[in-house]
């Protein structure tokens, strides 16, 4: 069961790392403005701001 809880654990760690990098290179190609007119909604900086945050302190756990 350890040995599933720690893939499980890496599995998500790459998750969320391949998320905010994807994210972070949507907002360098597109921009805010670019986003809003794409998505046709703002580009959600506080959730990836919060992702960044949560992502940086189970990491340190």
């Amino acid at each position: 069961m350890a040995d599933m809880t720690m893939t499980w654990e890496l599995a998500l760690d790459h998750l969320a790392d391949t998320v905010i990098e994807a994210f972070a290179e949507v907002a360098r190609q597109h921009g805010d403005a670019g986003y809003l007119q794409k998505w046709c909604a703002p580009f959600p900086h506080a959730a990836l701001q919060a992702l960044v945050e949560v992502h940086r302190r189970a990491r340190r756990n």
